[in-house]
C-alpha cells in the first residue's frame, strides 16, 4: 500500500500549479502518490501537469462541480494509508512528507495528525505562521478555524461516507473548519508545532472575495452541529458565533452596508468582548469609517 495519497483539485490554475507540482515531486520521502483532479478546467492545466510523464501523477479531468466535489473524488480514487488534501496554488517544503511519517510511526499511528503552515505572500517571503499545534487539539478546533489542509494527514479509514466534504456549492467558506470539526467529534486530532507548508496569500485566493451571503451560509451548516454533544460547551458555541458574526461584519463593511456590519460587530461581541482587540474589528471599524467619509 502507498503511504500517502496527496491530493490536489483544481481550476484554472496551469499558470500556477507547476509550483504545487514540483514541491510535491521535490519530496525527500518518496512514497506517495499524487492525485490531481482537474475540475473542468478550461485553460491548458491538462497539458501542464502531462508534461512532467510522472508515474506518482494520477491525472483525472472531470466536470466542474467545486472544491469539495473535486476533494471526494480524488478520495474515491486515492489508495494511500493517509491522505493529504493540497491546494493547486500553494507548496510543501521538501521535509513535509519525512517529518509526516517520523511523527505519525512515532506517535503510533494516529488518525490525524496536523502541522501548522507559513503565510507567504505572493512572491513567497514568509510573512507569519500559525500557531497552537501541540499535542491534543480537539478541543480546540471547535472553538476555532486554525487548521489547513495543507498540513493535515488524516487516516485513509476514517474518511466514509459520514466523514467527507460538504458538497453544497453555495459552502464555499469555513468549509474545512466544518470538516475537521465532525473528525473531532469522532476522533482525536493531534498537532505538531513544526511549519512544514506554505499557504500563498494572492489576489486570485478564496479569502480575497467572500461575500456577507456566503458567511451566513456556512454559520448554517456549523448551528446545525450545536446540539451534538461536543458542542454542549457554551464557551465554544459563543467563540464559534463571535467568529462568524465578526467575518459577516467585515463583509457587510466591504459591502458599504454599515448598519448592518455594525449589528453582526455588536453581536460578536456580545458573545466574545474580547473580538474588540482583533484586527478584524479594526478593519470592520475602518471601513466603515471611509464608508462614512464616501458618503
Amino acid at each position: 500500500m502507498t503511504f500517502f495519497s496527496i491530493i490536489v483539485p483544481t481550476y484554472n490554475r496551469a499558470h500556477m500549479i507547476r509550483r504545487t507540482l514540483d514541491s510535491v515531486l521535490n519530496q525527500s520521502f518518496k512514497d506517495f502518490e499524487l492525485i490531481v483532479v482537474d475540475d473542468g478546467s478550461t485553460d491548458n492545466t491538462e497539458e501542464i501537469v502531462a508534461s512532467y510523464n510522472s508515474p506518482q501523477i494520477l491525472y483525472f479531468k472531470k466536470e466542474n462541480e467545486e472544491r469539495g466535489i473535486a476533494r471526494n473524488f480524488g478520495l474515491e480514487k486515492a489508495q494511500g494509508r493517509y491522505v493529504n488534501f493540497f491546494d493547486s496554488d500553494d507548496v510543501m517544503y521538501p521535509h513535509h512528507l519525512e517529518k509526516a511519517f517520523e511523527n505519525l510511526e512515532a506517535l503510533s499511528s494516529p488518525k490525524v495528525l496536523c502541522f501548522p503552515f507559513d503565510y507567504l505572500d505572493s512572491e513567497g517571503k514568509l510573512t507569519g505562521t500559525k500557531t497552537g499545534f501541540d499535542g491534543d487539539i480537539t478541543t480546540k478546533v471547535l472553538e476555532s478555524n486554525f487548521i489547513h489542509l495543507n498540513g493535515a494527514f488524516i487516516a485513509r479509514d476514517i474518511l466514509d461516507s459520514d466523514l467527507k466534504f460538504c458538497e453544497d456549492r453555495k459552502f464555499t467558506v469555513s468549509e474545512d473548519w466544518y470538516f475537521f470539526v465532525r473528525i473531532s467529534m469522532k476522533h482525536s486530532i493531534l498537532g505538531i508545532q513544526e511549519s512544514t507548508s506554505g499557504y500563498y496569500i494572492h489576489e486570485g485566493s478564496t479569502m480575497s472575495s467572500i461575500s456577507s451571503e456566503e458567511y451566513q451560509v456556512a454559520y448554517g451548516y456549523f448551528e446545525s452541529l450545536f446540539s451534538e454533544q461536543a458542542y454542549r460547551n457554551p464557551k465554544a458555541v459563543r467563540k464559534v458565533k463571535s467568529e462568524f458574526y465578526s467575518m459577516t461584519a467585515l463583509a457587510l463593511a466591504l459591502e458599504n452596508k454599515p448598519m448592518q456590519a455594525i449589528r453582526f460587530l455588536v453581536n460578536s461581541f456580545f458573545q466574545e468582548p474580547e473580538t474588540i482587540f482583533r484586527k478584524r474589528t479594526l478593519g470592520v471599524i475602518k471601513n466603515l469609517f471611509y464608508a462614512e467619509r464616501r458618503g
